[in-house]
């Protein structure tokens, strides 16, 4: 696995002004804690960290001076829109020592099912798997295209990265296609309006504040 080496400074001042003054100068306030050690306030210039995000990647090697650190992503902080990142935090990792990680799942392909009518019922969105830092896969990848009617895929039937391992019972239903139920909606004495419907707002999940932001 490669992994990326990233350049970050140490920064002193965590006041709101000061982390304004160094967003507007193009750097990213950052924080890296665990391995029970003292966490540390880093600043890295946002070219430097967009372009580490845009690979996709979660394991890089943060260089500051002479000191290398070895570190996975753990969360990231955007502004409102989802355009500009406010904050990067990173968790030391030892590469000699297993952890475990929530890793997302991609479905690929229309099944097979779907031609018949039948609607792909999604079960697991992320596996949580055991590996070394160095093995940590970007995604388990499932095809969907033999998918009839009726079946499913099971935990046990993908096959995983090399290195890693997942604790779940085998026999868990990862995603299935079943016919869509259609509901006989009861007569109503009031006519409905036609045209007119309601709809839920859709609702964007929110990051919660980092550790960092919290204490300031």
């Amino acid at each position: 696995m490669n992994i990326n080496k990233l350049e970050v400074q140490s920064r002193e001042d965590r006041k709101s002004n000061a982390m304004k003054r160094l967003r507007k100068s193009g750097f990213v306030p950052c924080v890296l804690y665990g391995l029970k050690q003292e966490s540390r306030s880093l600043m890295m210039h946002k070219d430097t960290l967009n372009a580490f995000l845009r690979e996709g990647t979660r394991m890089a090697e943060l260089k500051m001076g002479d000191l290398v650190q070895s570190a996975l992503l753990k969360a990231v902080q955007y502004d409102y829109l989802g355009e500009n990142v406010l904050h990067a935090d990173f968790f030391r990792v030892d590469l000699a020592e297993t952890l475990k990680i929530r890793i997302p799942i991609k479905f690929s392909g229309m099944a097979r099912g779907q031609a018949a009518g039948g609607l792909v019922e999604q079960k697991v969105s992320r596996l949580e798997v055991e590996c070394l830092p160095g093995n940590i896969p970007e995604e388990i990848s499932i095809s969907l295209l033999d998918l009839d009617v009726g079946q499913s895929i099971h935990l046990r039937e993908v096959t995983l990265p090399e290195g890693v391992k997942c604790s779940l019972d085998p026999d868990t239903v990862l995603v299935t296609v079943s016919l869509a139920e259609v509901e006989e909606e009861e007569e109503k004495e009031v006519v409905e309006p036609v045209g007119e419907e309601s709809a839920e707002p859709e609702v964007i999940q929110r990051k919660d504040k980092t550790e960092e932001g919290k204490e300031e």
